[in-house]
Parts: C-alpha cells; structure tokens; sequence
C-alpha cells in the first residue's frame, strides 16, 4: 500500500490570470488568421479550379475535396468546447470510465452516419440538404416540422459550444465580460464563413485539427512522462499510487480506477442518446457528405469517427486523472466547486497550475478553434436550410407556378426530364453550355452585361439572387446566435445541463429522419406524429422524473442523471416506436415498382445547372452526362457504389 502524503504548495488557479488585452490580440490575431486562409482558398479556387463562390459552391466546397482533408475536416466539426471540456468534467466526476464513455458514447454517431452517407449518395445524389429528401417524400406540413428540429438542432449546438467558451474565457482573462466573450466568439466563428464559406472552413478545420492534436500530445506527455519537481507529474507510477489513496464514493469499490460507475454509465447511455440528434439532424454533417466523391464520403466519416474518438478520450483522461491527483493534496484549500467542474473549468484550471500562462494560451486557443470551426460549420448549415429549404421553397421558389408533383418535367425548360415522352428536355449541364461560355466572357470585359443564354441565364440569375441574399442570412443567424448565447448565460444553464438536455429536443427527429432514407413505406403520417409525439413523450417524462424523484423542478434538479436519461431515452424511443407502428397501421406493402417510383422522386432533387450526373459520370462512365436527361438508373448506381470493397 502506497504512503498517503499531503502536499499544498501549490499556488491557487484564480490568481493566475491573463489581462484583457491578451484577448483581444488572440481573437484579432485568430480572425486576421481566418481572413488569410478564407483569401487564399479562393485564390487557390480561381487560378487551379477555374471557379468563384457561388451559392453551390458555398455549400459543398466545389465537391472534390479528398479523404484526409474531409476526415480533418469531420473531426474538428465534432471537436465541440464540450469535447474538451466536458470530457474532463465527466473523467473528474465519475473517474476514468467517464471520459471513456464521452468518446464511445459520441464517435459511434459518427461511424453510423457513413451508411446514411452511402443511401444519400445511391438515393438522393442531388439533394443539398437532408430536407429536400423529406420534401421530395413528404407534404409540406411535415417538411416544416423537421425544419425546425433542424434549426433548433443548430441553435442548441451554437449555444452549447459559446456557453462551453465563455466559461473557459471568462475564468482565464481578467476583466473579460461574458457578453463581450461572447460577441468575440461570434465575430469569429462568422468571418471567415461570411467570406470563405465552405471551403473556407475545410482549411481552417485541418489547421484546428492539427493545433488541438498538438495540444493533446503536449499536455499528455507532459503529465504521465516529463519530470515536474514542481507538480510532481511525469510519473505515471506515483500517480496510479495516488490514485490508491483517494476514493469515490459512487463507484465500485470507491475507485476512480474501476470502469464500474453506475453514475458513468448513466452518463453513457445519455451521451450516445443525445448525440444522435446532434449528428443526424445536424445540416452541417449532411452539406460535408457532398464535397467528395461518392466513393470518399464514407470513407472519410469512418477514418473520422475511429480518430475522433481519441481526442476527448486521451485529453478528458490525461486532465481529469491530473486535476484528481492535485485536487487529492488540496484538502485546505478550495480548488474547483462543483458549480465550477459542471460549467467545464477542470481543463483551464489543470493548465494553469501546470503551465502558468502559457498553459492558459493553448487551453484557450484549443477553445477558440473548436468553438469557431464548429460554430461556422453551424451557421453555414443554418444559412443552407433558410435559402434551400424555406426562402426558395416557400417564399421565392424559381417557378412559383410549377407543381411540387411534376417530377419529371425540367425546371429550365419545362419539357419531359428522361427517356420518355415524345417532347424531351434537351437542356444540358453549364459546364458544357457554349451560350454560357460566351456569357462568361462578356461579363469579365463588362460587368453590367446582361447575360443572353437561353437555357441557364434565368436560373443563373435566381441563384445571384440568392447568392445576394445569402450574406444578409448569414448576418441575421449570427445575431440571433448572439441573442440566445446571452439569454442562455443569464439563465445560467452550464454547459453539464445544455450537454445532458439536448437529446430531449432532437432526440425525436433522429429515427424518422434515417427510416426515410431507408424505408419506401414510410408515409407523411407517420413522420409527423411520431416526432411530436416523441418531443412531447420525452419532455413529459424528464419533468415527471424531475418532480417525482426530487420533489420540485428547478434548474439544478432537472439536470440530474435520472431525469436527463428518462427525457432521453423516452424521446429517442418512441420516436423510433411511433415511427414503425404508425407507418404499418397507415400504409400497405409497396410492390417493386411502387418502392421504384419513391426513391425517383428523391433522385429528381438535382441542380439544373450542374446535375449530379455529371459528377459520378467519371467513376460509372456515364456518356454525355451533361445532358439532364441523362442519368444512370438507381439500380446502377447501388451496383456501382456498393460493390466498393473499402465502403461495404
């Protein structure tokens, strides 16, 4: 048995303190930063790919984006300030189980979502969002409905990752105001996106990727392996014997070692809950699957997933495990306060005693990459269902005149899209348009030119339009992202309740969203109800639990364990219940051609201007793919995509 020592010199975490100005040039210096590389990405857009931002490529950064940099990319849009932080909080509260159960309970999310990538690459291969399929199959209440699990789904994510940041910068700077943190987070994480949209992110997300892997490396060697006479780290022998002299009492055997932690797994069953609403209903996640190549996008999620998964689990336990150790010798001394743990400090505090200041900059720079990369990520997703799924549908549709129904009938020239009918479409894509070609010429001598093709300058005009639209969308998201980020902190909901709540909100979307994707037979019906009912099933049960168990509801007894797993699993669960029941009792078995004519309706979602043919025209070969008439069948495509060794 290990001697038990008590040590105190150690020098308190609130004093250590960097000055306001220390955060104003870091944020300047981070958003100089953005500007550069959004600059340089359409540099490197123009001169190598002959293209500007338009509003498609906004949205999925020209689609030829590789493997890695769209695995980088995936990885740093799941690195939430939760990821860190609240992966700390959990490893300091239940042990080393806890951050265990953060990063399987959130990478598995992740890897499940490279199938939903595949059936959208098969069955909707045009489709900008993951509403459109649900446009496409169902009426337009239900389309409503999930537009706005969809923006509440990114309203909750913007939030949680600015009050996770607030936290951590309010307790590191001194003299810095939450509301003024917070307006520098959304200055931030919109500038870039504003100039540099998707594309933009993609290269700003590898380097965050690469700065908090760095990081992570730094802390974790530094703390199980480098000497430190002054902390007593670099020795993981003296920690784990430590470790045998300091108890918790919910786990078995007191032990913050054991993986046994009924409070640990409760956590896990949450965790895994709740980020499914946060990855399937999330717009940012679906816009990533189109800027590769139908082959790469699964590919990239599950490299994605499996590399995530180390990042929460490696940083939550090398924190968590140091904060325990030194927390263990501070038995006179207030350290944290649970208050402060749930509101995500362990990791700042644990830097800041182990480097001064200069472990308080690469906390806070961790911080400030995640929240902005993600939050960008966020907002380009928000601004891509306003323009595709509500502007151009319900207020300013193309053609306001033509029928949701007339599926086959194309869009520019209203004539017969396919290989029927005696009045066919001829029209073709605009990368081979000469008309288009001549336009294009004209305008770089005369920018009032007036453009003359006949088949796409109608359509070429909407999209400047909404293209025109889209930065006053982009202003008004952050804005309100603004105002709710304020709201929630006088609420004074940390980021341990944000964490635990949201699955009751998006919960209730996830499982009708993927049956949509696989099953002909679901209906509007069953679509509708069995997210609200799973909505009102969920909040119903966590205020029920909350009042039963605990005799009251308020703020800090709603966020207890019991209550968030029952909101949980009761909105997952009968979402997905309601979902299958009210589809058999409203709907027969479809025959082949009836399962035929669903997945058409969704493969008809496609770009008048650069069909999805086009793009897998060079791994099917497909001939004069620029024609819109011209498509492969959907058996072809699964034949062609499911036959790839690496993805099935």
């Amino acid at each position: 048995m290990p001697k038990c020592l008590e040590w105190n010199n150690f020098t308190s975490y609130k004093s250590i303190k960097q000055p306001l100005l220390t955060a104003n040039v870091t944020f300047l210096s981070y958003m100089m930063f953005t500007l550069v590389v959004a600059v340089l990405f359409l540099a490197v857009q123009r001169k190598s790919f002959k293209s500007k931002l338009t509003l498609t490529t906004t949205f999925n950064a020209g689609g030829s984006m590789s493997i890695s940099l769209l695995s980088s990319t995936i990885v740093s849009q799941w690195t939430w300030a939760a990821t860190l932080l609240q992966s700390t909080t959990v490893g300091t509260r239940f042990g080393l189980s806890g951050s265990y159960w953060y990063a399987g309970g959130a990478c598995i999310q992740i890897l499940l979502f490279s199938i939903l990538c595949m059936e959208v690459r098969i069955k909707a291969p045009g489709s900008r969002t993951f509403l459109q399929i649900i446009q496409a199959r169902f009426d337009k209440k239900t389309h409503m409905l999930f537009c706005i699990y969809a923006l509440l789904t990114n309203l909750i994510v913007s939030a949680m990752l600015i009050v996770g940041g607030i936290a951590c910068l309010t307790y590191s700077f001194k003299d810095l105001s939450p509301e003024y943190s917070i307006l520098l987070f959304i200055l931030a994480m919109s500038i870039y996106v504003f100039f540099g949209g998707l594309g933009g992110l993609f290269y700003l997300s590898y380097f965050s990727t690469l700065v908090i892997l760095i990081v992570i490396v730094v802390m974790f060697m530094s703390i199980f392996y480098v000497n430190s006479s002054t902390l007593g780290f670099g020795s993981i022998k003296n920690i784990f014997d430590r470790f045998s002299c300091i108890s918790n009492p919910n786990n078995l055997g007191n032990s913050y070692k054991t993986f046994f932690s009924l409070d640990s797994f409760l956590f896990g069953v949450i965790n895994l809950i709740g980020n499914c609403g946060t990855v399937f209903v999330d717009q940012a996640y679906w816009q990533l699957n189109s800027t590769t190549s139908p082959k790469k996008s699964s590919i990239a999620f599950i490299i994605a997933g499996v590399i995530w998964f180390f990042v929460p689990f490696t940083f939550g336990t090398t924190m968590s495990v140091a904060y325990i150790y030194l927390d263990s010798f501070n038995h006179n001394l207030t350290f944290l306060t649970p208050l402060e743990i749930n509101s995500g400090l362990v990791a700042p505090a644990v830097a800041a005693l182990s480097y001064g200041n200069l472990g308080n900059y690469l906390i806070n720079l961790m911080i400030i990459f995640a929240v902005t990369t993600t939050g960008g990520g966020e907002i380009l997703a928000i601004t891509s269902i306003i323009l595709n799924d509500i502007y151009s549908v319900y207020i300013h549709p193309f053609k306001p005149n033509l029928s949701e129904k007339d599926s086959l009938m194309c869009i520019l020239c209203d004539k017969i899209r396919g290989q029927v009918g005696d009045d066919k479409c001829m029209c073709c894509s605009i990368t081979y348009c000469k008309s288009c070609d001549t336009d294009n010429r004209m305008l770089k001598n005369s920018p009032n030119y007036i453009r003359s093709c006949s088949m796409h300058a109608s359509y070429l005009n909407y999209e400047q339009h909404l293209n025109s639209i889209k930065s006053l969308v982009i202003v008004l998201i952050t804005i309100v992202m603004l105002v709710v980020s304020i709201l929630l902190f006088y609420l004074k909901l940390n980021l341990n309740w944000l964490y635990l709540f949201m699955g009751i909100i998006v919960g209730p979307a996830v499982f009708p969203i993927a049956l949509s994707l696989f099953w002909a037979r679901m209906n509007s019906f069953s679509m509708f109800f069995s997210a609200l009912s799973g909505s009102f099933v969920g909040i119903i049960s966590w205020i029920l639990t909350t009042v039963i168990y605990f005799k009251g509801f308020d703020i800090e007894k709603s966020g207890n364990l019991i209550s968030m797993l029952a909101g949980n699993v009761a909105s997952l669960g009968i979402g997905g219940i309601m979902a299958a029941l009210l589809t058999f009792l409203t709907s027969k078995p479809l025959n082949v051609d009836q399962i035929r004519e669903v997945w058409e309706k969704t493969r008809d979602i496609d770009s008048p201007l650069l069909p999805w043919s086009e793009i897998y025209s060079k791994e099917m070969n497909i001939e004069k793919a620029y024609e819109l008439k011209q498509r492969p069948s959907l058996l072809e495509v699964e034949s062609e995509l499911r036959t790839n060794p690496v993805v099935a």
